[in-house]
Order: C-alpha cells, then structure tokens, then sequence
C-alpha cells in the first residue's frame, strides 16, 4: 500500500524529483544510522553529547519549521484557539446544544490548557508553539530512555531517537494548537513510570494517564492495554503484587478525571463537564463507506441540523444502522478497512496541510515538504514491521508487549470510528522503539550475509577517529 501510493502521487507527478529526494533522504538517513552504530557505546558521555547534539539540531530545525509555516490555526485547532481568550472573559462556550464544546465536552481539558497559556502569556501564539517544540524534545528524551530501559542497547535507543527526530510528518503540526504532543508525552511518561515496576511508579502512572486522558481521549485504548498486559503478567509473573499496583493506577486514573469534570462544570466552564455527547458521530463517520472511513462535510451538515437534540440522536442511530446494513449488504467491511488501515499506516500523516504549509508557499515547496514527510513515515512503519518480527525471535523486556497491545488496540479502534493520517502521531513515538530494533536487525542481517561492513568501518573509518573494535561493538 505504502508502494502504491508513492507511485500515485509522487513518482508519476514528477519521476525525477521523486527519486532524486527519495535517495538524499535515505542516503542522508542511513548514513546517520551508520555513524551512530559505530560510535562506542560504553562511554556515558560519547552517550549524552550524542542525545544532546541530536536535541540541538532538532531544535533549530523545528524552530525554522516555525519560521516558515503560517501562524494562522486551522479546523479545530482554530477553535480551541478562539475560544480560549473569550472563555478567560467570562463568555459562555456555547449557545447551542449543537455547538462544538456542548457535543464534545471532552474537549474542554485540552481548552483549559490554551486558556492557561493565554492567561501566562497572552495570546502570543509562538508561547504555544515552543511548548510544543518543549514537548517533542521530551517525548525524544523519553523515546530515548524506554527504549534503553526495554532493549538495554544503547544502539537501538539512538536510532530510534534519529528516526523520529528526522520525521517531519509527526514534528509538523507544532506550530498548531495540537494537543498530541502534551499527550503524547504524558503517555510516553505513563509508560516509562509502569516499566519502573514499583508502587509508587504505578500511583503516578495513573496521574500522568489520567492528565494525557483529560487532554486526548485516546486514554481508554491505554488503560485496556495496560490491563491487558497485567493480566499476561499475571500468568507469568506474582499476580498479588501486579493486582494492587493496577488497582492503584486505575483508581488514581478515574479519581482524576472524575474530579477534574466535576471541577470544569463546578466553575461553569462547561455544564456537561467533560462528557462525550455525540458518541454516535466518531462511528457514522468511521463506517462511512463513501468516504473511506474518513472526515466527510457533506455527511456531518446532513446530520447537524437545527432540530432538537433527542431528534438529532435519533437520526444518527438511524443513519448508522443503514450504514452497517449498507457494509453488509454489499460485503464492504474487508474494503473498508483495507482502505483505513492504508490511510493510518501507508499514506501521509496528514499532519502539512492542517499546517497551512501550502499559502505562502509553491505548490513544488509543499509537495516536497510532502515527499519529505512521507519518506520519514515511510522508514519508521516498514521497520517497525521488521522489528516486529525481530521481536517474535528475541527475548526482551516483557514491557514491550504493553507498547504493542497499544499500537494493537488504536489499530482496532480506528477501524471502526472516524481515521485520519495524522491520528497515528501519538503512536510514531512507540513505533520508532520498534523501529530501531529492526534497524538493527536489518544491519546485523547484512553483516551476517558476508558483504563485509565491519571490516570495511575496521579498516577505514576506525583508525580516523581511534575507535578500537572492541569499542564499536561493545554494548
């Protein structure tokens, strides 16, 4: 699928172009992973000037990405945007039933956020896009530190980090009021808090879930994998001592969210605290046969109208029946999600245009920042799979299982409600981890196959740096 769509829409839009960016950007790719895999890994300071001098160069390319790209918020990023000065006044955030935080109040934890970046800093725009670019270089760090923790290779943990670094598809949407990066680093946290396999860990796990929750609700396919996997550790492992530290995260999770809806409809913010009131809508447009899954404008103005509330939820369970009849009918549910995984997974996140990349900027310009983004989507997917492979062969931190039961369970869950490209971000993080193990199979692959590598770095590239051998491949 992956194949397919760069012959669409890049190889036959400009064939030289497309090649000639396809092999810059690899080459420039692996020969990053090539110097990083020589590089002695026993010295802890070759280590930090390592991570801090990809954090740098990170740093001044995501920041000349905010340089160039407009200022102007897009879809909903627009709204949280707009909403947040008008709601620090006092103004209520809706007049209707039907309006955008009355239909998803779950929305309003991540509004109380840009209310209090406006409130700090005015609506200065550029605060909220440095707390991005803040967030992304610890989402990095924790990248970084879990892969360490899971695989205890130093190798696998830098090129994880590189190929995450290098993805413009999942940095870009840092000059927008996203609220995936903030989230994302929470689960990320959460994550690296359970691996700590402590009491304590497992308490502030449940906060840090509870907090990602509130600001993405994406919280729930988390908390089934984290049970999920407990119930594996169960059987394998001490099930009294995994029992009470999963009660103890799960009552800290529920306690916090439950506490903070009280509190935003307790102020007024917002009556319906921080409820889901169109529950139906997510599936309607997810098993919208005609559109692939996807957001469709023309389905949500037919089913938004001005009548009431209980007549609305009457036509949307309506709709849906006819949808999942129509799916039966025709025996579309194989196509259906065929095309959503390739939206998910094979395509580009999405993420350029809801940038506005494309006003103030040729259509080469943006076609380019395009390719760009999908070649670096394109290496983390195609070696997570090798990865995944790779790790039905090796014996590593059982941890890694709740990182798949992850990835697993968003999978499902966007088969069946509404996907979009740019949904994955919060996952390209985890992928990467499993990325980089599969880098690292694919070069040992090599270096098992006779070409040579190691022989070839002894022979040229060790002596120009002094690297022993037993440098280089010391773990």
């Amino acid at each position: 699928m992956s194949v397919k769509f760069f012959l669409q829409h890049y190889l036959l839009t400009d064939f030289r172009e497309s090649i000639f960016l396809f092999a810059e950007f690899m080459v420039i790719a692996f020969f990053l992973i090539y110097l990083v895999w020589f590089i002695p890994t026993h010295s802890r300071l070759l280590n930090n000037i390592f991570i801090s001098g990809i954090v740098a160069i990170f740093i001044i390319i995501t920041l000349k990405w905010l340089y160039i790209v407009p200022t102007e918020q897009i879809s909903d990023f627009w709204i949280f945007w707009d909403k947040a000065p008008s709601a620090l006044a006092g103004q209520p955030l809706m007049e209707t039933p039907h309006d955008y935080f009355a239909k998803f109040a779950y929305q309003t934890g991540f509004l109380v956020y840009i209310m209090t970046i406006v409130k700090l800093f005015g609506s200065n725009i550029l605060a909220m896009q440095l707390l991005n670019v803040l967030y992304q270089i610890i989402i990095l760090l924790l990248t970084y530190s879990l892969s360490n923790k899971l695989f205890a290779n130093v190798r696998i943990s830098r090129i994880a980090v590189i190929l995450l670094a290098i993805n413009i598809d999942w940095f870009a949407l840092n000059s927008q009021a996203d609220n995936q990066y903030l989230a994302s680093m929470l689960y990320l946290l959460t994550f690296y808090l359970i691996s700590n396999n402590k009491l304590w860990s497992f308490g502030l796990a449940g906060l840090t879930l509870a907090i990602g929750w509130i600001i993405r609700p994406i919280g729930p396919v988390i908390l089934i994998a984290i049970i999920c996997y407990s119930l594996w550790f169960i059987l394998k492992e001490s099930p009294k001592k995994i029992i009470g530290k999963n009660i103890l995260l799960v009552t800290i999770c529920f306690s916090t969210i439950f506490a903070a809806g009280f509190l935003v409809r307790a102020s007024g913010l917002n009556p319906y605290g921080l409820a889901n009131n169109d529950t139906e809508w997510k599936l309607i447009s997810g098993l919208n046969y005609e559109s692939n899954g996807t957001y469709s404008e023309e389905l949500n103005k037919s089913l938004n109208g001005s009548e009431s509330k209980e007549i609305n939820k009457a036509t949307e369970k309506r709709v849906l029946a006819e949808q999942i009849h129509h799916l039966n009918e025709v025996n579309g549910w194989g196509r259906l999600f065929i095309h959503k995984l390739a939206i998910l997974w094979a395509r580009n996140a999405e993420s350029i245009p809801f940038t506005g990349f494309g006003e103030g900027h040729s259509p080469k310009a943006y076609w380019t920042a395009a390719l760009l983004g999908y070649l670096g989507s394109f290496l983390i997917v195609v070696f997570s799979w090798v990865g995944s492979f790779s790790l039905l062969k090796s014996k590593n931190d059982p941890m890694i299982l709740l990182l798949v039961l992850t990835i697993l369970g968003f999978t499902l869950a966007e088969l069946i409600i509404e996907v979009q490209g740019r949904y994955r971000i919060e996952l390209i993080p985890i992928l990467s981890i499993i990325a980089g193990m599969g880098v690292e199979s694919f070069i040992l692959a090599i270096n098992k196959s006779g070409i040579g590598l190691r022989n070839n770095v002894q022979k040229r590239i060790f002596p120009l740096f002094k690297i022993s051998d037993k440098d280089a491949f010391s773990e």
